[in-house]
């Protein structure tokens, strides 16, 4: 069946489809411009209508509605508040402990538990990757005596209480200050 643009003007108002159609109450699509067909629309009597006083309540909820959902999407596609400088340093910091506990894993627990507390004191944990832990210490003499420790069964109390596996502590001299990389 041919679409009402389609038709011609005669064809349109000829057609059993079309009049079977308007009695129905279905509108087919017109070639009309959509100004011209709503000022020959017919107009609802008061009496066949819903109410102009309940239609002006339905229109008002529906723009209610309308400005809520653009609101709510305003916010979620928004700009996001930079961060002051003071908050940008904070968060600099709290990266740092977090890849430093990642990296550590529960291996500095297992050290601040199993150690020597005048030892724990005095060193740190600079790593922790593939079951080899590397403990930093300022000078060569606390380095003996940590390892003298390892050996002396302090490796085997760590693995018991790590919960990651432990194959190997390295310890190193180095400095104890933790420096970041945070810009």
């Amino acid at each position: 069946m041919a679409t009402n643009a389609d038709l011609t003007h005669e064809e349109r108002t000829n057609s059993p489809d079309i009049d079977r159609a308007s009695a129905e109450g279905v509108t087919l699509p017109s070639s009309e411009p959509i100004a011209a067909q709503v000022a020959t629309a017919p107009t609802m009597s008061a009496a066949t209508s819903m109410g102009s006083k309940t239609q002006a309540l339905i229109d008002a909820a529906s723009q209610q509605h309308a400005a809520q959902r653009i609101d709510a999407l305003r916010v979620w596609r928004g700009r996001k508040q930079r961060q002051s400088h003071a908050g940008r340093f904070v968060g600099a910091i709290a990266d740092t402990a977090r890849r430093a506990q990642r990296e550590t894993g529960g291996f500095a627990a297992a050290w601040q538990s199993c150690a020597d507390p005048a030892i724990v004191k005095q060193t740190r944990i600079a790593s922790f990757r593939g079951g080899v832990a590397t403990v930093v210490t300022h000078n060569a003499a606390l380095r003996w005596v940590i390892d003298r420790d390892l050996r002396g069964g302090l490796l085997a109390q760590l693995r018991a209480a790590c919960p990651a596996a432990i194959t190997a502590v390295r310890v190193r001299s180095g400095s104890l200050i933790v420096r970041s990389n945070a810009k």
